[in-house]
Order: structure tokens, then sequence, then C-alpha cells
């Protein structure tokens, strides 16, 4: 029944121009879709995951993906 609701709320929201977004693994970070919520040690760079989907209305930022970024592990140079 949950799954029910939440299916008529998505049709209800998209029938007034809201959609929802989500950010691909690997993408630069940009704040006007993108809130950074946290950072994880990782060798690639820009978002790692999305942890909340962002959602449009009329093609306008409602409210931004939450991200976690990417944080650069320095490395002692090879001498």
């Amino acid at each position: 029944q949950i799954q029910a609701l939440v299916a008529m709320v998505e049709t209800m929201l998209r029938s007034v121009g809201v959609t929802s977004f989500s950010i691909e693994p690997g993408e630069v970070f940009d704040p006007n879709r993108m809130r950074g919520e946290g950072y994880e040690v990782s060798e690639s760079d820009g978002v790692i995951r999305t942890t909340k989907r962002g959602y449009l209305i009329h093609g306008k930022v409602l409210r931004e993906a939450g991200v976690i970024l990417a944080e650069s592990v320095e490395r002692p140079d090879a001498a």
C-alpha cells in the first residue's frame, strides 16, 4: 500500500511540473544542482554518490541533490 501511495504522490507532483533527478558518480560538483553532505577518501574525483534526490519544478531547482564528494589523498613523493 505504501508503494501505491508513493506512486500516486509522484504522479501528482509530475502533473504540477515537479521532477526528480540524481547525480552520477564522477560528475563535477555543481553548487547550483548539488549540496555537499560529506567527504570520503577516494582516488576518483568529483561526486562519489547521491544521498538524496534533487527536485526540479518546471526545470528550475527546487531542492539540490545531496552528494558525497571525493576527498583526495595526499601521497608522499617517491624520492
